[in-house]
């Protein structure tokens, strides 16, 4: 569209205005996939340069699937840790998802068998049942730092504390005021 646009008003119109005004007509005839003239002449430059047109992948940011069907564990895991925050630390967060989470989902869960009538299983095997559903095997400190990231908590490594969604712990900092 820019293209056209550029022959129609080779003598009148920039490269951006064409960009621009190109943007606009594909927003009002539904194409979603440019909506800034910027991105256009970033294309047609990589296109003349390379002469293939680089289709641009829309990154997700959804959750891993045990958070995403977990709502409930997701908002434990943002109060525990809102909770706990000047001394969280992954391991904390394992042991809570361990000791607290998983028996609780292997409750429900074997709750639910024996309300179905199905075969009665051990604790563990139920563990690994639950875990292999959503594909994991186990619930190690990496798993659970990157989980922890795309629920918005975030750790500043140069002061080995917490930060959730950008906010400073202000029990950390009232603390040290106080000291």
């Amino acid at each position: 569209m820019a293209l056209n646009l550029a022959l129609e008003q080779m003598n009148g119109w920039t490269w951006g205005k064409c960009c621009e005004n190109a943007t606009k007509v594909a927003v009002r005839t539904s194409v979603s996939i440019a909506k800034n003239a910027d991105n256009v002449k970033r294309w047609y430059h990589s296109f003349r340069s390379t002469r293939r047109f680089a289709s641009p992948i829309k990154q997700k940011h959804n959750l891993p699937p045990f958070l995403e069907l977990n709502l409930a564990v997701c908002s434990a895991l943002k109060t525990y840790a809102c909770a706990n925050l000047n001394m969280l630390s992954i391991e904390m967060m394992v042991e809570y998802l361990h000791n607290r989470v998983i028996p609780e989902m292997v409750k429900k869960e074997m709750n639910e068998r024996n309300c179905n009538n199905l075969a009665g299983l051990d604790e563990s095997i139920c563990k690994q049942i639950i875990l292999q559903c959503y594909g994991l095997t186990k619930l190690c400190p990496g798993t659970v730092y990157r989980w922890l990231r795309l629920l918005g908590l975030t750790m500043r490594h140069s002061t080995k504390d917490f930060m959730f969604m950008g906010m400073k712990n202000l029990i950390q900092s009232l603390t040290r005021k106080i000291l």
